[in-house]
């Protein structure tokens, strides 16, 4: 829907010229509304309930608000004053808690760690990333297996990460967005539905055994093994086993023996584990 100056000057006047503009999502402004809004110097935000309104600005002073079960967590990587005005102005309308790890590129994977703990004991529906640069944010947060991170570059991309994957991260890089940028994108996440549909969840399933054959994924070739195996293991068994050369040792040099492989281990589980902290260090290093 196309709102005109016309239909804000009427709404602002019988809100006694004062407030906020509030449109429906997805709404847009003609070319005079646009002039008219710079012009009152008022904020455009957006609302869910499908109908424009203009809001008094509240007199309170933003507080900042603990983490409380149910709340959407935030954290910022440094002094980021524009996407904290934002977020204190959003904590008078949504539930939003600041988690309490100094505000330092250092402490991402920290950060992160909390985040996933948090959402996947069901303790906060979601988390905020006020970040410089989204880059180490998204791929970190995306290797952690109850996390959904997407990145706000606008709002449509909120729209769709929010229907097709049930984004729970939100990242948000901002020194490129103003303070209403900022409150619109978060206003949109911290409101809206999560439903991951079957079809995300089942690609997600298959997307996380990608290439490790140990965390229980499907075998992707059809390539046969020979294993010399004197530790009796069953079908179905997990097992550790050398190759070529090293497969042959036990026999040598007594025999010389061509075996393709030879069972060294029966294993209750593998896990596999990526230090995120060694990483990082890697990658500010580089």
């Amino acid at each position: 829907m196309i709102y005109t100056a016309r239909q804000l000057e009427d709404m602002w006047k019988a809100n006694g010229s004062n407030g906020q503009v509030v449109l429906p999502y997805r709404a847009r402004l003609s070319p005079m509304a646009n002039d008219w809004i710079k012009s009152k110097r008022l904020t455009i935000g957006y609302s869910d309930d499908g109908g424009a309104k203009i809001e008094a600005p509240s007199k309170e002073k933003p507080s900042p608000t603990p983490a409380a079960p149910g709340s959407f967590l935030w954290w910022c990587d440094g002094p980021c004053g524009t996407a904290k005005a934002a977020l204190s102005a959003q904590a008078r309308e949504s539930n939003l808690g600041q988690i309490d790890i100094p505000s330092e590129q250092t402490k991402l994977v920290p950060v992160i760690r909390k985040i996933a703990d948090e959402i996947k004991s069901n303790r906060a529906p979601g988390a905020m990333l006020m970040m410089q640069s989204a880059a180490s944010a998204l791929v970190f947060a995306n290797r952690c297996p109850s996390l959904r991170a997407i990145v706000g570059t606008c709002m449509e991309t909120v729209e769709q990460g929010l229907n097709q994957v049930a984004a729970n991260v939100l990242i948000i890089e901002y020194p490129h967005k103003t303070l209403q940028q900022i409150r619109n994108l978060i206003a949109r996440f911290v409101k809206a539905r999560r439903e991951l549909s079957e079809e995300a969840r089942k690609s997600l399933q298959e997307l996380a055994t990608c290439g490790f054959a140990l965390a229980g994924g499907k075998r992707k070739s059809t390539e046969s093994l020979i294993v010399y195996d004197h530790l009796g293991a069953g079908d179905g068994d997990l097992i550790a086993f050398t190759e070529s050369r090293e497969a042959a040792m036990p026999f040598y040099p007594e025999k010389r023996v061509p075996l393709d492989a030879y069972n060294a281990a029966i294993l209750d589980a593998a896990v596999i584990e990526l230090d995120l902290d060694k990483e990082l260090a890697t990658a500010n290093a580089k």
